[in-house]
């Protein structure tokens, strides 16, 4: 299951090769999508994020991200397209979704 994932799937499965410990979440993302990605400075906020609207502090959770994310985000960092370009077709994953078990 992804931790940041937007929907729960038990069968989603990747594989990343070349990770070094300077790898971020945020660059594996861009990875995939291929587009350009904007990082927020802060990290692991999201426990934190559901506690304060759980507890009233906030609304909701956008209300909560306009505060706490929003006014962090970096400027977009945009994929390397030869990279991007030469790693189409290595795996159905990087076009579209597929359901299998690994």
């Amino acid at each position: 299951m992804a931790e940041r994932g937007p929907f729960v799937d038990p069968n989603a499965c990747a594989a990343f090769i070349g990770l070094t410990n300077e790898s971020r979440y945020l660059d594996l993302f861009r990875a995939v999508v291929g587009a350009p990605t904007r990082i927020p400075a802060r990290e692991e906020a999201g426990a934190a994020m559901m506690a304060a609207v759980a507890l009233g502090v906030y609304p909701d959770m956008e209300a909560c991200i306009a505060e706490w994310v929003t006014p962090l985000l970096g400027q977009p960092e945009t994929p390397d397209a030869e990279l991007t370009q030469s790693t189409r077709g290595f795996s159905p994953c990087t076009s579209r979704r597929v359901r299998r078990s690994c």
